[in-house]
């Protein structure tokens, strides 16, 4: 501390422009009751204060001075300075009784030694700051490091009467939180032996697995430890640890395959190096400030019995007496460091709460210092520190720095080849733990991607799960178990998994146990013998639709093409035509859209087949049935152009109603597993109001047809298709009844394929029944082609069936012997 006040403040001309630091130095002797009776006697020295005695010394005032600090204005030893802040303590028992009192009287307190998560809480604390990072922190970045090389199992040792009480805690705890068991712990306190550091080595020598030791605590135990792996030749060890030895300069003496390949956080180390400096120029003369030097020398050579007078007057200190009494007090540490980052925190507020700059401060009075605003500064004070290139204090007082991760190696730059630490990552509050694995040389000079093991058991890989078994310690079960391979249908796919997951219905696992793999999705194959049959079917299909097509267009002026309606007979081409993409939505991957599509296209061109079939039955019936009966408000539905009104009207109020059905109760595609294993993609419709809407509309349209077809059978057969659409309507009526238990009782690629070949045979069955006579008349019987030939054969007719109907006598009919129809003259003159 004074080493912080002289040389980094007072010494500092930019810090404190003319302003100099005092101190005062008390000895609290780990007692809550005595730091807190003498910090009450510094803070309120108006008080009266009862006395505590203790086993150590009264206060020092330094600098002979009683201030805090002091100007290079002459001021009155008897005008107290204000005091502006507590440094301290080491112990957390006693820092958190002295930040309660030093809270209440609104004094800032930094500690450089604390460690308690009790003293974040700013209901209590609002004035304590730490600059020693919390235990969490460390503990937090320790496990992060073993979590980055998978150490889940190591022995740790714990050094130090106050790291054993703050650190023990916190690795129970992230035992139970992180899975990595430390086992066994080992403790060594302040007064321990060289025989149990030899234990200790000479346990681990035995181990011949073990190849990672977790260090924390005092720095000097750790060394004495370290030194007795030396001696004993322990190697092959990579130790993991904290700031508190992996930056201490002397560990860097240690013989090199001992300690190189070791892990950790540490500070720079340089300015260890200028503390050292600092502390070895000091001799029995120039020393005064501390008054425990003289005191504590004078007591060693008093018990050594040596001549403490002739020795103290000689003024400077032989480097044998250093080494062999006060060894402790020259080896400098990273507590060292902490210490003056407290200084610098207080200096660096009390340069922005004076208003200083470079050279001067604005306020040099020393009256009515404000405490509180002095707080709310250093609570947002940020500045270079020793430990870190940028410190400050989180809302809860913590220190927020960033720590360097360091990796000691080979200092291969040197003739002895002595160790150095490499930086190989850092951490900090926003990034976390960050690494560059690539610069790691591990002990026995083994190659970073070749980390020593430190596990329990090994990981348990996808396909396994971690088994505890009832034998394992129960201390040890979170990082110690059995691996077992998952049951049937059964995988785990993440490293160490506690149990294994069952895969759905529609997958199963791979080889491994791993993943569940998606049985392959059933689809039509075209070298099956239903799909060869649906190809040449479909192909025999177009080829006669294109042929019979392009005969109607050529031969329209023919009177078998007139008298069928050429109108009508394209209409019914093109809804047989739609058979064909009708019947390849079935064999397509299905999808919503897929399974929309085929519902609209195959019932719109069923309806379509059916009722343009119906009109032309009903046209040919009416033609011939008016000549007879005369019921002229019939004739207009012998109009080309009414017949074609009348079938987009059905098929809008149909396609109306499957719309509607579809928007209430939208489609869903179901799966199913086949015998296979592959998974068979199902059109669901989650109502049966479109099954019964095709059937009732498709079902009364069809019945009309056959009823009309049966009617019209005897009409002459040269020029209409009565016999031939009422087999045409036989035909799709059967191929609609054998398709439909088909369709209902299987499913799946199998009602798919099936549907589709209904769906060719609905459109040829019409095709071939309705257009292959008019063909064969067209090429083979050319002479019933004529104009006159169908006058006398609808003559005939009329005369046969007016003989029938009415039952008149022969004279009435011998005035119409061959009377003309007007209506089918009509039709025949309309076609062309």
């Amino acid at each position: 501390m004074i080493y912080a006040i002289q040389i980094l403040t007072n010494n500092n001309s930019k810090l404190l422009p003319n302003i100099n630091l005092g101190w005062t130095i008390f000895d609290s002797c780990a007692s809550r009751e005595l730091a807190t009776s003498k910090l009450a006697s510094i803070l309120l020295p108006n008080e009266q204060q009862k006395s505590i005695s203790g086993i150590c010394s009264s206060y020092f005032n330094t600098n002979n001075s009683g201030y805090s600090y002091t100007t290079n204005s002459t001021i009155s030893k008897s005008h107290q300075q204000p005091i502006i802040g507590v440094i301290g303590e080491k112990f957390d028992i006693v820092t958190s009784a002295l930040a309660s009192f030093s809270s209440s009287l609104r004094y800032s307190q930094i500690g450089f030694e604390s460690y308690s998560n009790l003293l974040n809480d700013r209901r209590l604390f609002p004035y304590f700051y730490r600059t020693s990072s919390a235990v969490s922190t460390e503990t937090n970045i320790f496990i992060n490091i073993l979590r980055a090389f998978n150490w889940n199992w190591m022995p740790i040792v714990l050094a130090g009467n106050v790291e054993i009480v703050n650190v023990l805690s916190f690795v129970q705890t992230f035992h139970q939180l992180s899975q990595i068991c430390f086992d066994p712990v080992i403790t060594l306190y302040d007064n321990h032996t060289i025989d149990e550091l030899t234990n200790v080595i000479l346990r681990w020598k035995n181990q011949s697995e073990l190849q990672v030791v977790a260090l924390f605590g005092r720095e000097t135990i750790i060394y004495n430890l370290l030194k007795q792996a030396e001696i004993h030749n322990l190697t092959g060890i990579t130790f993991i640890g904290g700031h508190s030895w992996l930056s201490s300069p002397r560990m860097y003496s240690i013989r090199t395959d001992i300690i190189e390949g070791s892990i950790g956080i540490a500070f720079n180390s340089s300015s260890l190096e200028l503390f050292s400096n600092y502390l070895n120029q000091f001799d029995f003369c120039n020393n005064k400030d501390n008054p425990w030097f003289i005191k504590a020398w004078r007591q060693k050579l008093l018990q050594a019995g040596l001549d403490v007078q002739l020795i103290l007057q000689n003024c400077k200190i032989d480097k044998k007496l250093k080494q062999k009494y006060f060894s402790e007090f020259y080896n400098v540490d990273i507590v060292s460091l902490i210490v003056m980052d407290s200084i610098l925190s207080f200096s660096y507020a009390l340069h922005d709460a004076l208003g200083c700059n470079n050279t001067t401060c604005l306020q040099q009075s020393n009256n009515n210092f404000d405490r509180d605003h002095f707080n709310r500064i250093l609570r947002k004070i940020s500045f270079a520190g020793i430990t870190s290139s940028n410190i400050t204090f989180a809302s809860d007082g913590d220190i927020e720095l960033s720590l360097d991760v360091v990796n000691l190696q080979k200092d291969m730059s040197t003739l002895q080849h002595k160790i150095k630490p490499v930086k190989i990552g850092y951490w900090d509050k926003l990034k976390g733990l960050v690494l560059e694995k690539n610069k790691i040389i591990w002990n026995g000079n083994r190659s970073w991607f070749d980390p020593p093991l430190s596990r329990c058991s090994p990981d348990c890989s996808p396909g396994y799960y971690k088994y505890e078994d009832t034998t394992i310690a129960s201390n040890l079960q979170l990082c110690c178990w059995k691996c077992r391979r998952c049951s049937t249908n059964h995988i785990s796919n993440t490293t160490n998994a506690r149990q294994c997951m069952q895969c759905s219905s529609f997958a199963a696992p791979n080889a491994d146990r791993s993943s569940c793999i998606d049985f392959p999705i059933a689809y039509v194959k075209l070298d099956n013998p239903l799909s060869i049959a649906i190809i040449i079917v479909a192909l025999f299909h177009f080829i006669c639709l294109v042929g019979i097509w392009f005969i109607m267009i050529i031969k329209r002026i023919t009177p078998v093409v007139k008298g069928s309606n050429f109108i009508l007979v394209n209409v019914l081409l093109f809804f047989i035509g739609m058979c064909i993409p009708a019947a390849i939505l079935y064999l397509l991957p299905i999808s919503l859209v897929t399974c929309q599509a085929r519902i609209f296209l195959s019932i719109i061109t069923q309806a379509g087949i059916y009722l343009t079939i119906l009109c032309k039955t009903n046209q040919v019936s009416l033609i011939f049935k008016n000549t007879i009966i005369r019921k002229k408000k019939l004739l207009f539905l012998t109009k080309s152009f009414n017949q074609v009104i009348l079938i987009c009207i059905t098929l809008v109020v149909i396609s109306g109603v499957l719309v509607c059905l579809s928007i209430l109760i939208p489609v869903k595609v179901n799966r199913q597993v086949t015998l296979n294993k592959e998974i068979e993609l199902i059109c669901y419709f989650q109502n049966r109001y479109n099954t019964i809407n095709v059937s009732v509309w498709l079902g009364l349209i069809s019945i009309t047809c056959l009823i009309l077809a049966f009617r019209a059978r005897l009409l002459p057969e040269n020029f209409n298709e009565s016999k031939h659409i009422l087999l045409s309507s036989i035909f799709i009526f059967i191929i609609n009844l054998c398709s439909l238990p088909a369709t209902i009782v299987l499913k799946g690629v199998i009602a798919d394929s099936i549907t589709a070949l209904m769906m060719l045979l609905f459109g040829i069955s019409p095709l071939l029944c309705l257009f292959i006579p008019k063909i064969y008349i067209i090429y083979y019987q050319p002479e019933l082609n004529t104009q006159q030939e169908a006058m006398a054969s609808i003559t005939n007719y009329t005369f046969n069936n007016s003989n029938l109907s009415h039952q008149e006598p022969n004279v009435r009919h011998q005035n119409k012997v061959f009377p003309k129809n007007p209506i089918f003259k009509d039709q025949l003159s309309s076609n062309n």
